[in-house]
C-alpha cells in the first residue's frame, strides 16, 4: 500500500495544526521505509499538481540458502535425452557403430544368375506368298505316287498349281508325308526339302504286285496275301497298337480310323479299299453282332458327327482294335462297353 503525502499550495495554517499529523507521519516512517522521488511518468499515482509521491520499496525475500528444485517449483519438464550426432560416414558392424568412424567396406553380394531371355522363334513364311522354300519336315507316313498314267506328279513349292516345281516324283515312286493335309494338298519331302502333292495323285499303299500261284494244277493269279484269313488280319492290327492317331493319317507311322482299316486290309488280303469309310461299308459282306469273327470290320454311328463315323477290327472276345483318337492312339475297346454298344452300326467281313 502506497502513502502520499501532497505538499499544500494553500494559504500557510497555525503550526499546530500540523503537529498531530507530523507525529503519525514520523511513527509511520519508522515502521515502514518509503522513499521519495518524482513518480514515473505515465504512473497512475502521479499528483497533477505536481506533488511529491511517497511508496514502500520491494522488501528482498530472505536468504535461506537452501536449494529449490526448479521442476517441483516452477512445472518445470526434463527434456527427453537426446542422442549424439553421427558421424554419416559410420558404418554399422555387427549391430554397433565403429568408434572410429572409419568407412567399413560391405561384404561382397554374390551374383544372382539370370537365364536369357527365350528366343523367339521366327514365324513360319508363307511359301506362296514370298517363293520360299519349306525345311524338311519328320516323317509321319509314306505315300505312294498314283494315277498320273506314267507322267509323274509335280512337288509343288506351296498348295498351289501356280507355284514352282522341286520335283517330278514317278508313277508308284514313294514319298515322306510330314503333316495333315492343306485342303487338297499333302505336306511331302522332296527333293530335300518340304514340298506339296495334290491328294488325288496319292495312294497310302503300293500297288499289289500279282504272284502265279499254282492251285489244284490250275494256273491263277492272285495278290500276295489273299489267302490270309481272319487271324492273319489280327495278328498284322495288333502289331501297330499304341501308334499316334493322326487325322487322314494312313500309316505306317500314324492312322485314322478308316485309315488304319484300310491299310490292315489291303497289306494282309490285297484288297484295294478306299480310305473312305462309307465304302468300305458297301464293299464287304454284311454280318450280324452275333455272328462276328476275328477280322471282321465293325462301325459306329454319331461318335463325333450324326451318322456313321467311325470304324474297327474285330479281335475276339467281345473287343476290336481301332485308331480312337489322338489321346489314345491305335488301341483295344470293348465292343460291349455303354458308349460303343449304344453306338453300334454294324460290320462286313472281307473274304
Amino acid at each position: 500500500m502506497e502513502t502520499r503525502l501532497i505538499d499544500s499550495q494553500r494559504s500557510p495554517q497555525p503550526a499546530f495544526l500540523f503537529l498531530p499529523a507530523l507525529i503519525a507521519s514520523s511513527v509511520i516512517s519508522a515502521a515502514v521505509p518509503f522513499s521519495a522521488q518524482a513518480a514515473p511518468a505515465g504512473g497512475s499515482w502521479y499528483p497533477g499538481d505536481g506533488g511529491v509521491v511517497l511508496y514502500q520499496e520491494a522488501v528482498p525475500e530472505p536468504v535461506t540458502e537452501e536449494w529449490v528444485d526448479p521442476a517441483a517449483s516452477n512445472g518445470y519438464v526434463e527434456p527427453a535425452p537426446v542422442e549424439p550426432l553421427l558421424d554419416p560416414t559410420m558404418r554399422k558392424v555387427g549391430g554397433d557403430e565403429t568408434a572410429s568412424g572409419s568407412w567399413v567396406e560391405p561384404a561382397p553380394v554374390a551374383a544372382v544368375p539370370v537365364d536369357p531371355a527365350p528366343s523367339i522363334a521366327p514365324a513360319p513364311v508363307d511359301a506362296s506368298m514370298s517363293g520360299a522354300t519349306e525345311p524338311w519336315g519328320q516323317p509321319v507316313a509314306t505315300a505312294y505316287i498314283t494315277g498320273t498314267s506314267g507322267e509323274g506328279a509335280a512337288c509343288h513349292v506351296a498348295p498351289e498349281h501356280a507355284t514352282g516345281t522341286l520335283a517330278l516324283l514317278g508313277e508308284g515312286q514313294p514319298v515322306e508325308v510330314r503333316g495333315e493335309a492343306v485342303g487338297e494338298w499333302q505336306p511331302v519331302n522332296c527333293a530335300g526339302a518340304g514340298g506339296y502333292v495334290h491328294t488325288s495323285l496319292l495312294s497310302w499303299t503300293p500297288m499289289p504286285v500279282p504272284a502265279v500261284v499254282g492251285v489244284g494244277g490250275q494256273q491263277e493269279l492272285a495278290t500276295g496275301a489273299s489267302a490270309a484269313g481272319g487271324e492273319q488280319i489280327v495278328s498284322f492290327a495288333m502289331e501297330f497298337q499304341g501308334y499316334p492317331y493322326i487325322y487322314a493319317g494312313e500309316g505306317p507311322y500314324a492312322f485314322d480310323c478308316s485309315g488304319f482299316t484300310m491299310f490292315v486290309i489291303n497289306n494282309t488280303l490285297g484288297t484295294p479299299i478306299p480310305h473312305d469309310m462309307v465304302v468300305q461299308y458297301e464293299m464287304g459282306q454284311q454280318v450280324s453282332r452275333e455272328a462276328l469273327q476275328p477280322g471282321d470290320l465293325v462301325f459306329f454311328a454319331n461318335t463325333f458327327r450324326p451318322g456313321m463315323s467311325h470304324n474297327g477290327i474285330y479281335i475276339g472276345g467281345g473287343q476290336f482294335i481301332h485308331a480312337e483318337r489322338e489321346a489314345s492312339g491305335v488301341t483295344i475297346s470293348d465292343l460291349n462297353s455303354d458308349y460303343y454298344s449304344s453306338r453300334w452300326y454294324g460290320a462286313v467281313r472281307f473274304p
